[in-house]
């Protein structure tokens, strides 16, 4: 049986105004899912929204081994300290913990 491991699935709309910004916030958020057993899963872009109002732009998806390791790298305190970065990148962006059904 395989084993179910949790997925952190991240959906951003980027803000036009700040490019550079969202570009900083990848490169010094890049190292956090690693560092708590996260394993990069996939990456999307959305093509075309079809139902509903500001759907996300792009979509992550990180495996890790357990909820707790999800918890601890969003509660990191070097990670906390990219709020304003994020805040600026991004004018909305959402996290969820998810498993499969």
């Amino acid at each position: 049986m395989m084993e179910n491991k949790p997925k952190l699935i991240i959906t951003a709309i980027p803000n036009p105004e700040n490019m550079q910004e969202m570009q900083s916030y990848l490169e010094k958020a890049g190292p956090f899912a690693p560092k708590y057993g996260g394993v990069f899963v996939k990456r999307y872009k959305t093509l075309k929204h079809l139902v509903g109002e500001n759907g996300a732009e792009l979509m992550s998806i990180f495996e890790f081994p357990n909820v707790q390791s999800i918890e601890n790298m969003m509660d990191d305190e070097e990670y906390k300290k990219l709020t304003g970065i994020r805040e600026k990148a991004f004018t909305k962006l959402n996290m969820r913990i998810c498993e499969e059904m």
